[in-house]
């Protein structure tokens, strides 16, 4: 069975890697 902290790790990568490609994007743009 799967803990909630396993769970909540999970689910805080995903946030990690959506903020961070958001952030590689903005930088993207403001170096155009």
């Amino acid at each position: 069975m799967i803990g909630p902290h396993c769970l909540d790790r999970r689910k805080f990568l995903v946030t990690a890697g959506v903020v961070a490609a958001s952030l590689a994007d903005l930088l993207k743009e403001s170096h155009h």
